[in-house]
Protein backbone atom coordinates (compact mmCIF):
# COMPACT_ATOMS: atom_id res chain seq x y z
CA UNK A 1 0.00 0.00 0.00
CA UNK A 2 1.34 3.31 -1.05
CA UNK A 3 1.31 5.92 1.63
CA UNK A 4 -0.49 8.17 -1.11
CA UNK A 5 -3.29 5.72 -0.52
CA UNK A 6 -3.03 6.21 3.14
CA UNK A 7 -3.01 9.24 3.17
CA UNK A 8 -6.27 10.53 4.95
CA UNK A 9 -7.91 13.52 2.07
CA UNK A 10 -7.85 17.23 3.37
CA UNK A 11 -11.47 18.61 3.44
CA UNK A 12 -12.34 22.47 2.87
CA UNK A 13 -11.11 23.27 6.53
CA UNK A 14 -7.99 21.49 6.64
CA UNK A 15 -6.89 22.63 2.89
CA UNK A 16 -8.04 26.41 4.26
CA UNK A 17 -5.97 26.07 7.64
CA UNK A 18 -2.85 25.15 5.66
CA UNK A 19 -3.59 28.07 3.25
CA UNK A 20 -3.69 30.30 5.56
CA UNK A 21 -0.93 29.09 7.54
CA UNK A 22 1.64 29.29 4.54
CA UNK A 23 -0.11 33.25 4.26
CA UNK A 24 1.15 33.97 7.61
CA UNK A 25 4.71 32.84 7.43
CA UNK A 26 4.54 35.09 4.24
CA UNK A 27 3.23 38.03 5.62
CA UNK A 28 3.94 38.08 9.22
CA UNK A 29 7.29 40.29 9.06
CA UNK A 30 8.30 39.77 12.48
CA UNK A 31 7.45 36.20 13.35
CA UNK A 32 4.89 37.27 16.21
CA UNK A 33 1.95 34.44 15.12
CA UNK A 34 -0.06 37.08 14.02
CA UNK A 35 -0.73 39.59 11.56
CA UNK A 36 -0.89 43.41 12.60
CA UNK A 37 -2.63 46.09 10.23
CA UNK A 38 0.10 46.71 7.91
CA UNK A 39 1.22 42.81 7.33
CA UNK A 40 -2.56 42.19 6.55
CA UNK A 41 -2.96 45.46 4.56
CA UNK A 42 0.22 43.71 2.92
CA UNK A 43 -1.71 40.50 2.52
CA UNK A 44 -4.92 41.43 1.01
CA UNK A 45 -3.14 43.70 -1.29
CA UNK A 46 -1.09 40.73 -2.63
CA UNK A 47 -4.38 38.85 -2.31
CA UNK A 48 -6.09 41.18 -4.84
CA UNK A 49 -2.78 41.36 -7.28
CA UNK A 50 -2.93 37.59 -7.49
CA UNK A 51 -6.41 37.70 -8.35
CA UNK A 52 -6.40 40.34 -10.76
CA UNK A 53 -3.41 38.39 -12.78
CA UNK A 54 -0.79 39.94 -11.37
CA UNK A 55 2.51 38.25 -10.23
CA UNK A 56 2.72 37.46 -6.22
CA UNK A 57 6.54 37.56 -6.54
CA UNK A 58 7.11 41.19 -6.93
CA UNK A 59 6.41 44.44 -4.96
CA UNK A 60 3.26 44.93 -7.76
CA UNK A 61 0.91 44.68 -5.25
CA UNK A 62 2.29 47.66 -3.27
CA UNK A 63 2.58 49.90 -5.91
CA UNK A 64 -0.63 48.72 -7.89
CA UNK A 65 -3.01 49.30 -5.36
CA UNK A 66 -1.92 50.54 -2.45
CA UNK A 67 -2.94 54.11 -3.74
CA UNK A 68 -6.46 52.78 -4.81
CA UNK A 69 -7.71 51.17 -1.50
CA UNK A 70 -8.93 53.87 0.68
CA UNK A 71 -7.68 53.50 4.63
CA UNK A 72 -10.81 53.84 5.47
CA UNK A 73 -11.89 50.95 3.32
CA UNK A 74 -9.29 48.75 4.71
CA UNK A 75 -9.98 49.69 8.45
CA UNK A 76 -13.63 48.40 7.67
CA UNK A 77 -12.14 44.88 6.16
CA UNK A 78 -9.46 44.93 9.16
CA UNK A 79 -12.47 45.19 11.71
CA UNK A 80 -14.09 42.37 10.16
CA UNK A 81 -10.79 40.14 9.82
CA UNK A 82 -9.69 40.96 13.47
CA UNK A 83 -13.32 39.57 14.97
CA UNK A 84 -11.92 39.83 18.88
CA UNK A 85 -11.02 43.52 18.21
CA UNK A 86 -7.11 42.90 19.40
CA UNK A 87 -5.43 44.86 17.16
CA UNK A 88 -3.81 41.76 15.45
CA UNK A 89 -5.27 39.14 13.06
CA UNK A 90 -4.99 35.47 14.36
CA UNK A 91 -4.65 32.46 11.75
CA UNK A 92 -8.33 31.48 13.20
CA UNK A 93 -9.39 35.05 12.44
CA UNK A 94 -8.77 34.74 9.24
CA UNK A 95 -9.68 31.26 8.13
CA UNK A 96 -13.26 32.71 9.98
CA UNK A 97 -13.29 35.67 7.86
CA UNK A 98 -12.78 33.29 4.43
CA UNK A 99 -15.22 31.84 4.97
CA UNK A 100 -17.80 34.25 5.90
CA UNK A 101 -16.83 35.95 2.74
CA UNK A 102 -17.01 32.74 0.81
CA UNK A 103 -19.96 31.18 2.26
CA UNK A 104 -18.20 28.21 3.47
Amino acid sequence: MSIINQAKPLNIDDLLKLTVGTMFKKFDDDGNGFLDKEETRKLLLMTITVLSGGDENSDEYMTRWNHEIKASEFDKVFELVDSDGSGTVTEDELVQFIKLITNL
